[in-house]
């Protein structure tokens, strides 16, 4: 159900796109509706992994955690704004390479120390603080909806895997995978990031990140 949704989206953007492009004053249209896809990319991602995960799901964790996943999804394009050290959106979108975020590496870098942080909360700290329960578990919310984000982008330009950022941008001779196809790229990602998943904390699902910053209801949020 997720994926043919996610599918929908995608087929629609495409044919708007289309007609969008043919009227110049319509073209900023696209961006909004691009900026749309990847926010609802992300929410379907986090909310499939969410539920696939142990534990009580309070709903309200889970539409708070959802809504994160979405401003996470669009927000990882500030880095063409970054790389072009503009606010033009005609200067973020004329850049030499791919930027940073788009790195695959630093994605699965930042996975592999999630990993390990949520292992060191876990042994050595067997009552966390409110701010250690919010870095992990916003940590994986963040790690999901940027995944999100490369796989979409995968579709039309493919994975960038090698080398990194120079200095903020791909190289010109960097290697990337060729576009992926839609009817797999998003079924085998939700398949690694689930298994990835596996290392979370169990009470994970219970993350209310707006509830756990501005409304200290710490009691009804489990313990990592």
């Amino acid at each position: 159900m997720a994926t043919a949704l996610l599918y929908l989206v995608e087929f629609m953007l495409r044919r708007a796109t289309l007609a969008l492009d043919r009227h110049e004053r319509l073209r900023g249209l696209v961006l909004l509706l691009e900026t749309l896809a990847h926010a609802l990319t992300g929410v379907v991602f986090w909310t499939v992994a969410a539920l696939q995960l142990p534990g009580p799901q309070p709903f309200r964790h889970l539409v708070e955690s959802a809504c994160y996943a979405a401003i996470v999804a669009v927000v990882v394009d500030i880095d063409h704004f970054i790389a072009a050290g503009s606010l033009s959106i005609q200067a973020a979108r004329s850049l030499s390479g791919r930027p940073f975020f788009h790195w695959t590496g630093l994605l699965i870098c930042t996975g592999m120390a999630l990993i390990v942080w949520s292992s060191i909360v876990r042994l050595c700290f067997p009552n966390p603080s409110r701010s250690l329960r919010l870095t992990v578990a916003l940590g994986w919310v963040t790690l999901v909806a940027w995944a999100s984000h490369q796989l979409r982008d995968s579709l039309r330009r493919g994975l960038w895997l090698w080398p990194p950022p120079h200095p903020l941008v791909s190289p010109p001779n960097h290697v990337s995978t060729p576009p992926l196809p839609l009817t797999l790229t998003y079924p085998l990602g939700l398949t690694v990031i689930l298994s990835i998943l596996h290392f979370a904390p169990p009470s994970l699902t219970e993350c209310a990140p707006f509830s756990l910053l501005f409304y200290h209801d710490l009691n009804k949020v489990s313990n990592v």
